[in-house]
């Protein structure tokens, strides 16, 4: 265990996993779910966000409904420095299209996570991000999620039963939203425990107002859930996607590869994509050899219908959320 490295305990294991299944719960709701008092979970809580274990509460927006689609930016750096590369990854932090930065190891040295309306305005998109910030990238690759499914890490949980994912995906068609929608959206995207009287505060309506249009929201699918988000290696785990190309594997033998993942207690998310790939699937492992058994598991279930794939460890993630645009969007 290196110094970086928090020991957390089965309860502690428990309330992620709880707080990942939705964050907005009543506190009481949650300890009784993990076997604590409110004050102790509260207690706890506050001790996991001080030691970064975790790293924000957000609200898992499902893009289609405002019209948006996810793009993924898989970059290979150019030879420049440390100094340089923390000062482009601030730069792409910064613009409000960008939803998710992941510092990696393998193929690709960074993910980048892009919200946009279409192909063409994600290109003007990652375009101006390479024009403002010149020599940084040698070569990228990139593919276009249609369909995003999360899935609660049961392996905090004992392993045991079917995971319920919270899914992104239809037809993009974007939902009639007024300034108070965007601004709920906006608050509850940095941080979805923020309480009902804040975000009236915050978006200057009343708390009425802002309880029914919250449930509104959650109602019409605009919000799919509320999760939090942390730092795996905080907590001794590794992150790794597999980046796979895969044939011959529609309708049914997608529902295999729902069901292996609902089922699997370390994965974490599937992205249906066309461009590159054709899957963007997640896994936590303990380590490397971890890891190395859940992608031979992998292979050997789906290896016939896999063509090529490839393999990143996301060290980091930089910036995480669902909606990362202000009120105004």
């Amino acid at each position: 265990m290196n110094e970086e490295t928090v020991k957390i305990d089965a309860k502690d294991r428990k309330i992620l996993f709880e707080l990942e299944q939705g964050c907005r719960r009543p506190l009481g709701e949650i300890a009784k779910a993990v076997g604590v008092s409110k004050q102790a979970l509260h207690y706890r809580i506050e001790r996991l966000e001080r030691q970064s274990v975790i790293g924000g509460f957000v609200a898992a927006v499902n893009f289609a409904k405002l019209g948006l689609i996810n793009h993924e930016a898989w970059i290979c750096l150019a030879p420049i420095s440390e100094e340089k590369k923390k000062e482009f990854i601030e730069n792409i932090c910064k613009n409000e299209n960008v939803r998710v930065v992941g510092d990696c190891a393998g193929k690709f040295d960074l993910l980048v996570g892009i919200l946009a309306e279409n192909v063409v305005q994600f290109k003007r998109i990652f375009g101006r991000l390479l024009e403002e910030n010149p020599g940084c990238v040698k070569s990228y690759s990139y593919s276009i999620a249609h369909e995003f499914y999360t899935y609660p890490r049961m392996h905090f949980a004992g392993g045991e039963g079917r995971k319920k994912p919270v899914v992104s995906s239809g037809e993009p068609k974007c939902a009639e939203l007024d300034k108070a929608d965007r601004k709920i959206l906006s608050i509850v995207g940095k941080d979805a425990r923020t309480s009902v009287l804040d975000i009236a505060k915050k978006a200057g309506i009343s708390p009425n107002t802002a309880r029914a249009k919250l449930k509104g929201l959650e109602k019409d699918g605009v919000i799919a859930g509320y999760k939090i988000w942390f730092e795996h290696s905080k907590i001794g785990l590794e992150n790794y996607e597999i980046l796979a190309n895969a044939s011959g594997i529609a309708g049914k033998g997608e529902k295999e590869l729902e069901e292996f993942l609902a089922h699997h207690p370390y994965s974490t998310f599937l992205l249906k994509c066309v461009g590159k790939w054709d899957w963007d699937v997640g896994f936590d492992a303990r380590d490397a050899r971890h890891f190395q058994k859940i992608l031979a598991e992998f292979r050997g279930r789906f290896g016939e219908h896999v063509s090529d794939y490839e393999v990143v460890n996301i060290l980091k993630w930089e910036k995480f959320t669902y909606y990362p645009f202000g009120d105004a969007k």
